[in-house]
């Protein structure tokens, strides 16, 4: 059994490490973690929700706190198809939203490289005469032209 050396309460490490890292994605004994205090699950997760747990990123490394760049990530992360994919999988570093972000549009750029076929913009998307019928029934909204021209979709119809 461990004693927190925040709340005093002995607790079961073990229990602790794997809470906390099914919760966090991270281990409580992991490198810095907490300035290497022995916490319970509790008090570590309270650090953690609380902004009282900063990391120095491994890349770059700029100090920053867990949390908020888990959240920068999670809301730039679908630019690069990565929509629910955890900061973690872009290394086994500790590193910031920034690295990741960084790492992951290395990654987009080199799967569209490798597979261009799914990025090729073949007509726009669709052909002038499918475009020129949804343009034309919404009122020839502009937002609407599918990247053609006015003149172009008007000869279509």
């Amino acid at each position: 059994m461990a004693t927190c050396d925040c709340c005093g309460k002995r607790f079961n490490a073990a229990k602790a490490e794997e809470d906390f890292e099914g919760a966090y994605g991270m281990f409580l004994s992991d490198s810095m973690l907490f300035d290497n205090k022995c916490l319970c699950y509790e008090c570590a997760t309270e650090a953690m929700e609380s902004h009282d747990y900063y990391e120095n990123c491994e890349k770059c490394g700029r100090r920053f706190h867990v949390c908020d760049d888990d959240e920068q990530f999670e809301n730039e992360c679908g630019d690069y198809g990565l929509v629910n994919t955890p900061r973690s999988y872009m290394s086994n570093l500790i590193i910031c939203a920034d690295c990741a972000l960084q790492i992951a549009s290395e990654r987009y750029e080199e799967y569209q490289r490798e597979h261009p076929e799914y990025f090729e913009d073949d007509d726009n998307g669709i052909d002038v005469y499918e475009a020129a019928m949804i343009w034309a029934s919404s009122g020839k909204d502009e937002d609407n032209m599918f990247g053609y021209s006015r003149e172009e979709l008007e000869d279509a119809l």
